[in-house]
Order: structure tokens, then sequence, then C-alpha cells
């Protein structure tokens, strides 16, 4: 079985040369080209009207959970859900109901960056931490965010948050045409729960439902802000290479 991802890291105040950050989000960036691959993949009864949810096995010994994959059509031209989905950008805080903050502790080339993600209470879970890496990988038609957990000395792990770690995730955005795109979410992370393999089984279940959530606030965020975003773009050339003709 192949292996996706990396494992928990055992230093969590650790802080890496700029080439590493760099040669491992490349690395999970073609993990995740394979992994938007519908081979391997089984379908789940999890998905809405809107979204579709797979689920597969990792080889990675320390995954005990399963992957997840959500595929959707999103009613907006790719630059639109680029913006959106940007930790870095002014948008993601406002449509992601799942996320308290977003922080960017580091920023190299090859639009790789270092993002601290802090998760707010859900009934089902305490607060969470998170620290990852996220690379942004560009082709024809295609945008994706490559990411996977790391660490960096300004953010160690603490006791006042339980610091999850995610093994492999993303999304992958394909233009469908000028006004829809194709948005592919994986999904790979320990969220760190106690308790015995009861628990990996309740996290089963609870993952595709914050998956379905993000997709659902992401369309939300879209009707909400889309008008906005297009307004914003600075000027002509930037509006013709998006697209926007009005």
């Amino acid at each position: 079985m192949s292996k996706y991802g990396i494992p928990p890291l055992a230093d969590t105040s650790a802080t890496y040369a700029d080439e590493d950050y760099i040669d491992l989000g490349n690395k999970i960036a073609k993990q995740l080209d394979l992994l938007r691959q519908p081979n391997g993949w089984n379908l789940t009864n999890s998905g809405d009207e809107h979204c579709t949810i797979y689920t597969r096995k990792n080889g990675l010994p320390e995954a005990k959970e399963n992957m997840l994959l959500l595929t959707t059509e999103m009613p907006a031209p790719l630059f639109v859900v680029e913006k959106l989905l940007a930790p870095w950008g002014n948008y993601r805080l406002l449509w992601d109901d799942l996320l308290d903050d977003i922080a960017v502790l580091a920023t190299m080339p090859e639009e790789t960056y270092i993002v601290h993600h802090l998760v707010k209470k859900r009934i089902t879970l305490s607060v969470r931490e998170s620290v990852d890496l996220v690379q942004v990988h560009r082709s024809h038609n295609r945008v994706m965010f490559a990411s996977c957990g790391t660490s960096h000395g300004s953010t160690p792990a603490t006791r006042n948050y339980t610091r999850t770690h995610q093994y492999i995730g993303g999304y992958i955005l394909d233009v469908v045409s000028d006004t829809s795109t194709r948005v592919t979410m994986i999904f790979h992370a320990d969220l760190n729960l106690p308790g015995p393999k009861i628990m990996t089984s309740l996290a089963d279940r609870f993952k595709p439902k914050l998956m379905l959530d993000n997709a659902r606030a992401l369309r939300s965020g879209i009707k909400k802000y889309q008008d906005d975003i297009i307004a914003n773009l600075k000027d002509k050339d930037q509006r013709v290479a998006n697209g926007v003709t009005a």
C-alpha cells in the first residue's frame, strides 16, 4: 500500500531551512497529483446534492484513520475560489467558520508558506491548532494548494491547545468554465482525539461532516464575496487575465 504525507513530528519547536520546507511542499504536491486520480478511492454515502466523498487507506504506519477526498463544482471562476481559499488573503476568515484565526509564520520562494491555524471549539472537539506548510502550484487551468503538518520555532505546541497533525491535504481547483470551478479537497489528519480505537471510529464518521461543512461554507462565501473580489481586481489587464469582461 502506498504511503502518503508525513508522520507527526517529534519536535514541534524545530525550524528548518527554507529549501527543506520547499522540497517538502514539492513532494506533497506530487503526491496530491497522484491522489486526485479516481483509482484507489471508494465511494461513501456521506455526500450531499453538491458534494461526493470518497475514502481510502494510507500505507503510512502512523496514520490509523482513512484519507478522504471530496469533489464538488463551485459557481465561480477559478480566481475567485483561489482568493477565498488562500490562508494569507483577506477572505478566508470571513467565510470559513471552522477557523478562529490564521497567522502566516514564514513566507518563502515558490509560493511556500508556514501557516498557523487555530480551529474553533465545537461540541465534539475542544479548541485545536496546527502548524502547516502550504505551497501553491499553478498549471494550465489549475491551481493546487498542497499542504501538510510541519513545525516552526515561533509556535511550538503548548498545553493551551490540542496540536493536530495533517499527514497530507489540500485543495485542487480546475477550470470548468468562465463561471465554474471544480474543487477537489483531500483531507487526512490526526485530530489528536483521546481514548481507544472507538475514538478513531468516531473520527472516521466526524471528518466527512467537517469536509461537507467546509464546502458548504465556501459555497456561501462565494455568494457573499464574489462580486467584491471581482470589483477589487486592480486594473484592466488583471480583469482580462481572469476572464472578467464587464
